[in-house]
C-alpha cells in the first residue's frame, strides 16, 4: 500500500461491503426507491475521475468510475462517492406526492409536531448543508400516472401577525364616550336616590329596637385610652354578630342576572335574563314593605336595608358602590357581533358574580378609620391599612374573575348624602392599572368626573355639600399615604403614560425638561425611574403666549429644536427651516398688556391685529366685543378699533402639511378691541343692525311666499285651459257618460229622501236662481275664473 492507495486485492471487499448495505436499505424501505433521470447516459468505456460529474453518477458501475488506468483504486475517489451514495438514499424522502395527496403545510409549531411520526424521515444534525446542493429540481419526476397535488397552506397565523389594527369611525368612537359619561351620570344619580331611601324615618324607628342589646352594646364599645385597637377590636366583634343577625331576619331570595354586572360593547342593547317587568320596579315605599313585612328580596335591597340598621343604631355608615360602566379601554376596538340576548349559562359560570357591587362602611372613631363590612356575599369585616401591597377581599384578582367586573369607580355616600370616590382603599397598583382603566389617561374625563362629583353632593344637600368635614380630612391622609408608598408596576408597559413614575428612556426630550436637581427614586432593569414631578413642559414663546404668559427677558431656553416645513409644491423652505426656542414655566411670567396710544389707537401687530388669547392680554383701558355684526357697528361709528385674534385653526383646506404632519394655521378672528367707553354705543348700534336684519328677513319671507302664491294661481289657470281643451275633443264627457250610466242604477232611497228634506225646508216656495246668486256671491263654481285672477292682479 502507497500513501492512500488500496491494491487490487482489498477492492472487491469494499464492493462487496457496498452491495450488502445497499441491499438491506432497499429491503427495510416500505416505498422503492425513484430513479432519477440524468442528464447524461453512461457508457462502458473508462472515465477519469477528474472529469466525473455528481448528475451523471451510475451507483451499480462503481469499479469502472473508480478503477483508473493502472487498475488500482483511488481511496479518496471511494469515500466521496460513498458520501454520494449516501445522500442518494436520504432523497428518497422527497419525491413527489401521490395523485389527489394533500399536502398541509402549517405555520404554528403545535400543528407540525402532530404530523411527525417513528415512520417518517426526520433530518439529523449530521448532515450538512453542502450534501443538499446539487439535487436536481429541474429534472426531478413524478411517479407514473400522476397529474397533480395539492397544496394546503394555513396563513392565519401570518396574516394575523401582518394584519394591521383595525379602527372604529370616529361617530362610533363619540357614541361610545357619550354613553361612557351617561352611564356614570345616570348610576350615581341613582345610587344617590337608594342611599336616600336608607335615611326613611319609619324605616330606621323599627329598626333600632329589633336589633338585641348585647349586639347594641358591642357596637358601641368604650373607647380605650391605652390601647384604642382594643376598642376597634370590640367593635369589628359587635359588626359581625349584627351580620349574623341581619341574615337571619332578612333571607336573599333572587334570580341571578348582570343586574349592575359589566356589560361590553357589543351588549349594551342585550335583553336581561329576566325581565323587569316580572322583577318590579323598586320604590322607596316598596323597599320599606320589603325589609320590614317580606324580610326577603335581591341581595341589593339586603345590604341597603343593612345600611338601614346601623344608621338606626347611631353608627356613622357609608354605602358603597362599585360602578361597572363598560371598558373604556376597548372604546377604540372594532364592535363584535351584536348580541340579542343574554344567556344563563354563560353568566351564571362567570366567576365576576362572586363579588359584591354593593357594601357598606363603618367609621371607626378609635383609629379614625373606616371599616369595610360585606353582609351578603363574604360575610365579613375588613380592616384597611396604608400598605401599597394590600389588596380587599372584595375586589376580583384576576383577569378571569374581572371579566364582568372590574375596580375603577368605587363610591360611598354617607348619611348626609355627600359622595366620594375611594378606589384607591381597595386597590394594589391603582396608578399601574386602575387609573389606566378608569381615565384612559384623559386628565379631561378626570377633571370632569371630580366635577361631577361635587355637582351630585350639592345636588342631593345643599347646605353640606361642600362642606369637607373632619372625617374626610382623615380619609384624604390616608389615601395620600397609601398612593405615596405604591411600588413601581411590573413591566415597561404599565410605565407608559404612568401619572407617578417614568423611565428616564422614556422622557420626550422636546417636550419636557427633567429638573437638574432631580434624583432617581429607583431603577428598573438598569433603567434609571424618576418622578413625573420633576418634569417640566417645555414650550415654544408662542405657545407661552396663547396661554396668557410671556417669556422673561433675557431666558435662555432650555432647548433648541429644528423645524421642518414644506412647501405646498413640497420643496423646502429655508426660511421656515428655522430652530425654534422652549422654555419652561419658570421662565415666563404673565402677559403685560399694551396702553393704547394718546389719540385712542389700538397698538396692533404687523397684520394690522390684535392677539387676545387670554382675558389678561386685552390693553389697559380696552374691551374686547365678540359679535358677527361688531366690525360693521365699529364702522358706522367710525371709531379706531384692532381686529381681535382669538384663536389659530389647523383644519383649514390651506394649510402646508410637514414632515412630521406639522401645518401652517389659520387665524380665527373673535371680535374687535376698542375703548372702554365706546363699548355702549357699539351695543346699541349692535342690536338696532339685528333689528333691521330681522325685519329684512320677514319681508324677504313674505315676498317669498307671494312668488309661491303667484305660482300656484298661473298653475290653476293653465290646469283651467287644458281642462276646456280636453272637454272640447269630447274624450272627457264620453268617460263621464259611461260612468254616469253606471251610477243611475244605483241610487238610493236616502239621497231621494234627503232631496225632498231639502225642498220642506224651503217652506214650498221656489227658490230662483237669482236669489240662490245674491245669497252666496262668492260661489267659486258660478264665478268666472278669468273675473278672479284680474281681481287679483295676475
Amino acid at each position: 500500500m502507497n500513501g492512500n492507495k488500496l491494491s487490487k486485492d482489498y477492492f472487491d471487499l469494499v464492493r462487496t461491503a457496498l452491495k450488502d448495505e445497499t441491499q438491506k436499505d432497499t429491503s427495510t424501505s416500505s416505498r422503492p426507491l425513484k430513479k432519477r433521470k440524468t442528464r447524461q447516459t453512461l457508457t462502458s468505456s473508462p472515465i477519469n475521475a477528474g472529469n466525473i460529474s455528481k448528475g451523471t453518477i451510475n451507483y451499480d458501475k462503481l469499479v469502472d468510475i473508480t478503477q483508473n488506468i493502472t487498475g488500482e483504486v483511488d481511496l479518496g475517489e471511494a469515500q466521496r462517492l460513498n458520501k454520494l451514495k449516501t445522500k442518494r438514499e436520504t432523497q428518497k424522502h422527497f419525491t413527489s406526492p401521490r395523485k389527489d395527496e394533500v399536502i398541509e403545510l402549517s405555520s404554528s409549531e403545535g400543528e407540525q409536531d402532530k404530523y411527525n411520526s417513528d415512520d417518517e424521515y426526520i433530518p439529523e444534525d449530521n448532515f450538512d448543508d453542502d450534501d443538499f446542493e446539487d439535487v436536481d429540481v429541474d429534472n426531478f419526476q413524478d411517479l407514473e400516472g400522476e397529474e397533480g397535488f395539492t397544496f394546503r397552506i394555513d396563513k392565519e397565523s401570518n396574516n394575523a401577525k401582518n394584519k394591521k389594527k383595525a379602527m372604529i369611525s370616529p361617530e362610533l368612537k363619540e357614541y361610545r364616550y357619550t354613553y361612557y359619561r351617561t352611564y356614570i351620570i345616570v348610576n350615581l344619580l341613582l345610587t344617590g336616590i337608594k342611599n336616600k331611601w336608607c335615611n326613611n324615618n319609619e324605616l330606621l324607628e323599627k329598626l333600632d329596637p329589633l336589633l338585641p342589646s348585647g349586639i347594641f352594646n358591642s357596637l358601641h364599645p368604650p373607647k380605650d385610652l391605652k390601647l384604642p385597637v382594643k376598642s376597634t377590636n370590640k367593635l369589628i366583634f359587635g359588626l359581625k354578630e349584627a351580620i349574623v343577625f341581619w341574615n337571619k331576619y332578612f333571607i336573599v331570595d333572587e334570580d341571578r342576572d348582570i343586574g349592575f354586572y359589566m356589560r361590553d360593547w357589543n351588549e349594551l342593547e342585550a335583553k336581561v335574563i329576566y325581565p323587569i317587568k316580572n322583577k318590579g320596579i323598586l320604590t322607596e315605599q316598596k323597599f320599606v314593605d320589603c325589609v320590614l313585612k317580606k324580610r326577603y328580596g335581591s341581595r341589593e335591597v339586603s345590604i341597603l336595608g343593612f345600611v338601614s340598621l346601623l344608621r338606626s343604631v347611631g353608627l356613622n355608615c357609608r354605602l358603597v358602590y362599585n360602578m361597572q360602566p363598560p371598558d373604556i379601554t376597548d372604546i377604540g376596538r372594532l364592535p363584535k357581533p351584536k348580541v340579542d340576548q343574554l344567556e344563563y349559562t354563560d353568566f351564571n359560570d362567570c366567576s365576576s358574580i362572586n363579588f359584591p357591587i354593593f357594601w357598606c362602611e363603618v367609621w371607626d372613631k378609635y383609629t379614625k378609620k373606616w371599616l369595610t363590612c360585606d353582609p351578603v356575599y363574604f360575610k365579613t369585616v375588613e380592616r384597611h391599612v396604608s400598605n401599597g401591597n394590600t389588596l380587599s377581599k372584595l375586589c376580583p384578582r384576576n383577569a378571569k374573575e374581572e371579566q364582568r367586573l372590574i375596580t375603577r369607580y368605587v363610591v360611598a355616600y354617607n348619611k348626609n348624602l355627600k359622595i366620594r370616590d375611594v378606589t384607591p382603599r381597595y386597590t394594589n397598583r391603582y396608578f399601574s392599572k386602575v387609573y389606566t382603566k378608569k381615565f384612559k389617561n384623559d386628565k379631561s374625563l378626570e377633571l370632569w368626573y371630580n366635577d361631577l362629583l361635587i355637582t351630585m353632593s350639592v345636588k342631593f344637600n345643599k347646605e353640606n355639600g361642600k362642606k369637607n368635614l373632619k372625617i374626610d380630612d382623615y380619609e384624604d391622609k390616608f389615601m395620600e399615604e397609601k398612593l405615596s408608598i405604591e411600588t413601581f408596576p411590573d413591566s415597561i408597559k404599565d410605565f407608559h403614560n404612568h401619572p407617578k413614575f417614568i423611565l428616564s428612556s422614556k422622557i420626550p426630550t422636546t417636550k419636557v425638561h427633567l429638573n437638574p436637581d432631580a434624583k432617581p427614586v429607583g431603577f428598573f432593569k438598569n433603567d434609571k425611574v424618576y418622578l413625573r414631578e420633576d418634569l417640566q413642559l417645555l414650550k415654544s414663546k408662542n405657545k407661552w403666549l396663547r396661554e396668557g404668559r410671556s417669556v422673561l427677558e433675557g431666558s435662555k431656553p432650555k432647548k433648541i429644536v429644528k423645524n421642518y416645513m414644506v412647501s405646498k409644491r413640497g420643496q423646502s423652505d429655508a426660511r421656515e427651516n428655522a430652530e425654534t426656542e422652549l422654555f419652561t414655566y419658570d421662565q415666563t411670567e404673565t402677559f403685560k398688556p399694551s396702553t393704547p396710544l394718546s389719540n385712542g389707537a389700538i397698538i396692533t401687530n404687523k397684520f394690522g391685529n390684535i392677539e387676545v388669547y387670554h382675558p389678561n392680554m386685552i390693553p389697559v383701558g380696552c374691551v374686547l366685543i365678540e359679535h358677527p355684526l361688531v366690525t360693521k357697528a365699529a364702522d358706522y361709528l367710525k371709531i379706531k378699533y384692532a381686529k381681535a385674534v382669538v384663536g389659530w385653526d389647523f383644519s383649514g383646506e390651506n394649510r402646508v402639511k410637514g414632515k412630521n404632519n406639522t401645518s401652517k394655521a389659520t387665524a380665527n378672528f373673535g371680535g374687535i378691541v376698542c375703548l372702554e367707553k365706546y363699548q355702549e354705543a357699539v351695543w346699541c348700534i349692535i342690536e338696532e343692525l339685528e333689528n333691521i336684519a330681522r325685519e329684512k328677513k320677514m319681508i324677504d319671507r313674505q315676498k317669498h311666499n307671494m312668488r309661491k302664491w303667484v305660482e300656484l294661481f298661473k298653475r290653476l289657470k293653465i290646469k283651467e285651459r287644458l281642462d276646456g281643451e280636453i272637454n272640447a275633443s269630447g274624450w272627457l264627457s264620453q268617460n263621464t257618460n259611461q260612468t254616469d250610466t253606471m251610477n243611475e242604477d244605483v241610487i238610493s232611497e236616502k239621497e231621494i229622501a234627503e232631496s225632498d228634506n231639502s225642498e220642506q225646508f224651503e217652506g214650498g216656495f221656489e227658490v230662483s236662481e237669482e236669489e240662490n246668486d245674491d245669497k252666496d256671491p262668492s260661489n267659486a263654481s258660478d264665478m268666472n275664473f278669468d273675473d278672479f285672477m284680474n281681481e287679483i292682479g295676475i
